[in-house]
């Protein structure tokens, strides 16, 4: 990356490239069921993927998209996302989307069907509630009861759906919420126990939240009823979820899919680190606040 780019994208290249070199590796380090599994939860980088060429062909018009940030961990190889972020629009884009079938048939319907609307309005929120769908879909074929990938899954789903409520009752304030609570299925909480709690005072909100989603969110979540941040409330969900996988590698079984599984999250972890880490250094942020940010250092 030193002879390709400047400054922080360097930073952002090595790690991206890493990052796929090491998702590759461990995918091929494992068979059978396990290698099943894993290859589905790594997925939902592809779902990742495609929505931030989305976002950024969005923002920048005719201009080429950066990759920065995109990491070929599922159904795409980096010469496909790379011709995906080249397209000249987000129809261009989703076209050749359709074309291939990526990643995969479900989460390109959900996409075709979006169209309509994100002609209309020009909001990327509308390709991005399908990319939600999409994923959803993926997460219900791929459910296994007490399995560990369906769990992780599933949180995907829940923290989709806690985000989109929290955003809609801070922009609108629970009494209206209720009529535009969409919520997606597949994840531990069912969609009506959702839209249940779209119009609830913020009293009964925290103690169902608490009840029903991991506990390892409930600090984080506490707190936001506090902070009502929603940025720093996804980085202690990040920091959570970086925390419990990490610690896969003390509890789980050395044979099962649970070292893969640990080895996984660190991995995503040190990369959202060290991007951090790169931001803080050259825009000369709070050493304490960045260090305090970082994902799977417990302070």
């Amino acid at each position: 990356a030193m002879g390709r780019y400047r400054g922080v994208r360097r930073l952002d290249e090595a790690v991206r490239t890493h990052l796929s070199r090491q998702l590759a590796d461990v995918l091929s380090f494992y068979s059978g069921g396990i290698a099943l599994r894993l290859r589905t939860y790594v997925s939902r980088w592809d779902i990742r993927n495609v929505r931030s060429i989305l976002r950024d062909l969005t923002r920048r018009g005719q201009q080429s998209p950066s990759i920065a940030t995109l990491v070929t961990a599922g159904a795409f190889d980096a010469q496909a996302l790379e011709e995906v972020a080249a397209q000249r629009d987000v129809r261009a884009a989703v076209d050749l989307l359709s074309v291939w079938g990526l990643p995969s048939p479900a989460v390109v319907r959900q996409l075709r069907h979006a169209m309509p609307a994100f002609v209309e309005t020009g909001d990327v929120l509308v390709l991005e509630r399908a990319l939600d769908e999409g994923l959803g879909k993926i997460v219900r074929a791929a459910q296994d009861d007490g399995d560990l990938v369906s769990r992780f899954l599933a949180r995907e789903i829940d923290r989709t759906n806690l985000m989109s409520l929290l955003r809609l009752r801070g922009d609108a304030g629970p009494a209206t919420v209720a009529a535009d609570v969409s919520p997606v299925a597949g994840g531990s909480v069912s969609p009506n126990v959702w839209a249940d709690l779209a119009d609830v005072d913020d009293a009964t909100l925290a103690e169902q939240l608490a009840h029903r989603l991991a506990v390892t969110w409930r600090p984080a979540i506490t707190e936001w009823f506090e902070h009502r941040d929603l940025a720093r409330l996804e980085t202690s969900l990040d920091h959570a979820a970086a925390v419990e996988s990490i610690a896969l590698f003390r509890t789980g079984d050395p044979l099962g899919i649970e070292i893969p599984l640990g080895f996984i999250g660190q991995q995503e972890a040190e990369a959202a680190n060290l991007r951090l880490i790169g931001r803080a250094v050259t825009h000369d942020l709070d050493r304490e606040e960045t260090f305090g940010r970082l994902l799977g250092v417990v302070v």
